[in-house]
């Protein structure tokens, strides 16, 4: 990423996630620096050395109730971080997604007189706009979806826009196998909330479509020991060449649902979560239309979503069913080819 200077540099990074921990990881890749802060196995191996004292495994939750019993971890990394930077003073600081934890690290540090660098920054084009104001602060802002970064720019952000990571990992397009693969979320609750609705509605299709049902292995061990209860295929295999080689998918509401798209494997997106959680969220957006990525992106409904009570395994059966592949995948090089154009 040409944003990121080459010279060896002492470098504060924040990537929280294990999706974030693997876009971290292609940024470090790129930079001869000696980097500490918090990061998963990716980052680790770039050489990243971890502040000590933070559990990471605590962190990886989502949501407005979820949050709170995982709040006393979270405090714990945000001082982590604050104390590092203080301590350390880093030539650069990189934060990269986690917007709930990391627009509070980004605004403490901006106050300190730091500068901060945001990768993946907040979606504040579709809530909490008022985090812009943060944004504005930064130092810069690398977005890797073009229109997120223009909208950005529009309103005062020094914003760029570094090729989305999804891109430089798809595979070369194969034959599609008779699998429906599910991808139930990085964290534990996440796995928690999808799995099982996710395998009973995988169940019923594959009583009209026989196909193997398959997920691909997580990186977190606690998700793998709890994915091994289930009648299911792990494959060790990337995520994005197991959605490249299936004909269907049930896939959580996040980045794996772009993921999907840029694979062209038809799906349904779900996404179950607290029921107070739900209607923060939808009071708190305005939300009227959608949440996942590929419909955003193409700003109109292309993947169907069912979301809260409406994901049961009927409803998400008889609706991935339904599906005009040729249709959907269609969409989806379109996104792609949105996404190349930078």
């Amino acid at each position: 990423m040409s944003q990121v200077s080459s010279v060896k540099r002492r470098i504060l990074i924040s990537a929280i996630e294990p999706s974030a921990d693997q876009h971290a990881a292609r940024l470090l890749a790129e930079t001869d620096g000696e980097y500490f802060g918090l990061g998963g196995a990716c980052c680790i191996a770039q050489g990243l050395k971890l502040l000590p004292g933070v559990h990471m495994d605590k962190l990886a939750v989502m949501g407005f109730v979820e949050v709170l019993g995982a709040l006393p971890h979270v405090l714990n990394a945000y001082r982590a971080l604050i104390r590092a930077a203080v301590e350390l003073r880093p030539d650069q600081i990189i934060l990269v997604d986690y917007p709930g934890m990391h627009i509070h690290v980004a605004k403490k540090l901006i106050k300190l007189g730091m500068k901060v660098t945001y990768y993946i920054p907040p979606k504040v084009w579709i809530w909490r706009a008022y985090r812009v104001k943060i944004l504005q602060k930064c130092d810069l802002v690398i977005c890797i979806f073009p229109f997120e970064a223009e909208w950005l720019k529009a309103r005062g952000v020094r914003a760029v826009t570094a090729r989305n990571p999804i891109l430089s990992r798809l595979p070369e397009p194969k034959e599609r196998q008779e699998m429906l693969v599910l991808m139930p979320g990085s964290r534990l609750s996440e796995v928690k909330r999808h799995t099982r609705v996710m395998l009973d509605a995988a169940k019923l299709v594959i009583h009209q479509r026989p196909m193997r049902i398959v997920v691909p292995c997580p990186q977190l061990s606690e998700v793998r020991a709890y994915l091994a209860q289930f009648d299911v295929e792990c494959l060790e295999v990337p995520a994005l060449e197991l959605l490249a080689e299936s004909a269907l998918g049930i896939i959580k509401s996040g980045t794996s649902s772009l993921e999907a798209a840029c694979a062209l494997c038809p799906h349904v997106v779900i996404y179950k979560t607290h029921p107070v959680t739900l209607w923060l969220f939808k009071m708190l957006s305005g939300y009227k239309s959608f949440i996942s990525l590929p419909n955003l992106i193409a700003g109109k409904n292309i993947v169907p979503e069912l979301i809260g009570n409406a994901a049961t395994p009927a409803r998400i059966a008889e609706t991935l069913l339904a599906i005009n592949n040729h249709k959907q995948q269609e969409a989806f090089r379109a996104i792609v080819k949105q996404l190349e154009a930078q």
